[in-house]
């Protein structure tokens, strides 16, 4: 791992101007960009790596990030963000890791049952599964069920699939009892039958469901209450982002209090929604409409690509808490960061309110699950940690694990044989912390709108309020403006009068 001190240079004002025209097709302006970083990124390839072909490699490798990720990572007023090279060079570096995995499984002649990828939640599975699915490398997941079979995911996939495709029976038949609604099988087998018969599509069917031959009359005030729900969802499909989406169908649906049983597997399922949420993040920057539709495309592609093999010889990816007994010659510890090893729950043990004896016993599982993942290595053991990572629904700096200052740096070393690798500095988290600036808080907003009100905005024309709701610094109001259709307002900033 490069250290967090060896960061790439940010791109400049003058930068995002050369990359504004190298987006437009601007070849000579490229040549200048790359001209200007290629030294701080081949010094710090080179570093990494300790071989100057492999340097030039990794360094070609992070330039081509940067043109690829032009339009992801380009900003509304047409700027970049300058973090956009240190995003291109870690997308290069797991690059250049998967490659060399590849090239030591060839080389060594090792097979794909050599390899195991340690990892201390469930929901971490996501990404590995994804790539080795892409990659057509075989995997098995041990003592666990695969992410996109997971029934929560299932469960908000299916949400999204419905509100985009009321003609999706099967996801119909998934949802309609999560949570639980009082609505049974003879009731879906009824709307189901009917729909077909008549062509009409199921959420149709819901604004009138006591004229479906069959239906229980119990379900026809459960059906009714459900078709406001999704309604409520659907009329801001194509304002909201697939984040702002998915964050919506969760309220709206009350999914996050039907999860949450006050057990670890219901704090994993809310893990495993907040990992799919950070999938979707990758597509906010494209249009509502449009990102959602290439999110459910994403979900559908990896979700079939079939690669998993349970009995057979593929990688093995497996929680620490699983992996006792077992061994391999090949072992990936990953996510070695603070809040995930050791976890948030350990972390947040050790504050103040908590009892020193249990905070103490929190840590030291934590301490002992990190050694037994460590000890499952025969040959060879990879320890990584991530710059940033999306955890517990958002996207944050990672601070590598305590766990890594207590390794004796003689048992270290870079790749390639470099020099050995420096372990990360005692209080970084705390300095990070300290260099926020806190801001006075925010008076309480005020609602000043309800639902029914006409509004007047001096762009959009007049509309109709459709939902007010207060946060804890603004009102947010969904309107619908005779003319331009629905918005999402802010009820400080939004010109609107009464």
């Amino acid at each position: 791992m490069l250290r967090r001190s060896e960061t790439l240079a940010p791109l400049t004002e003058s930068d995002s101007e050369l990359l504004r025209k190298c987006r437009a097709g601007d070849q000579a302006a490229w040549g200048e960009l790359v001209a200007r970083h290629t030294r701080r990124v081949f010094g710090l390839a080179y570093r990494f790596v300790g071989r100057v072909d492999e340097a030039e490699d990794l360094t070609q490798e992070t330039f081509v990030k940067v043109y690829q990720n032009l339009d992801r990572y380009r900003e509304a007023d047409g700027s970049f963000p300058t973090w956009l090279m240190t995003v291109a060079r870690n997308q290069a570096i797991d690059h250049y890791r998967r490659r060399k995995e590849e090239r030591l499984r060839r080389t060594d002649g090792r097979r794909h049952a050599d390899f195991a990828v340690l990892y201390r939640t469930n929901a971490q599975s996501r990404s590995f599964e994804d790539v080795l699915a892409r990659r057509r490398v075989p995997y098995r997941l041990v003592g666990g069920v695969r992410f996109w079979e997971r029934r929560e995911v299932k469960d908000l996939v299916g949400y999204l699939r419905f509100c985009f495709n009321p003609r999706d029976a099967l996801s119909f038949g998934r949802i309609v009892s999560v949570p639980p609604r009082k609505i049974g099988n003879v009731t879906v087998a009824a709307l189901g039958s009917f729909a077909r018969q008549s062509e009409v599509d199921l959420l149709s069917l819901l604004a009138h469901p006591g004229r479906v031959p069959g239906l229980p009359k119990a379900s026809v005030q459960p059906l009714e209450k459900f078709r406001a729900q999704l309604e409520s969802v659907r009329a801001v499909m194509g304002v909201l982002r697939p984040t702002e989406l998915l964050d919506q169908v969760i309220e709206v649906m009350g999914l996050r209090a039907h999860y949450l049983d006050g057990t670890p597997q219901g704090e994993a399922r809310i893990e495993n929604l907040n990992e799919l949420r950070g999938l979707a993040e990758g597509f906010d920057d494209r249009g509502p409409d449009q990102g959602l539709e290439d999110f459910l495309a994403e979900v559908a592609l990896v979700s079939d690509v079939d690669a998993y093999d349970e009995e057979g010889e593929g990688v093995t990816l497996i929680t620490l808490h699983m992996v006792k007994g077992l061994e391999f010659p090949v072992v990936f510890m990953v996510g070695m960061e603070e809040g995930l090893l050791p976890h948030q729950r350990a972390l947040d043990e050790v504050g103040e309110s908590a009892p020193a004896d249990l905070a103490a016993t929190e840590m030291a599982e934590e301490r002992r699950l990190c050694y037994v993942g460590m000890t499952r290595a025969k040959d060879r053991l990879y320890l990584s940690c991530a710059f940033r990572r999306h955890l517990y629904g958002r996207s944050q700096p990672a601070f590598p694990s305590r766990f890594l200052t207590e390794i004796p740096q003689s048992l270290l070393a870079a790749p390639r044989g470099s020099a050995p690798v420096a372990p990360p500095r005692q209080g970084y988290k705390e300095r990070f912390q300290e260099r926020q600036v806190q801001a006075a808080p925010a008076p309480p907003p005020v609602q000043r709108f309800t639902s029914g009100d006409r509004v007047t905005h001096p762009s959009f024309g007049s509309g109709v309020v459709v939902k007010s709701t207060l946060t804890r610094t603004d009102e947010e109001l969904v309107v619908k403006f005779d003319k331009a259709g629905l918005k999402i307002l802010s009820g400080m900033l939004a010109p609107l009068t009464k």
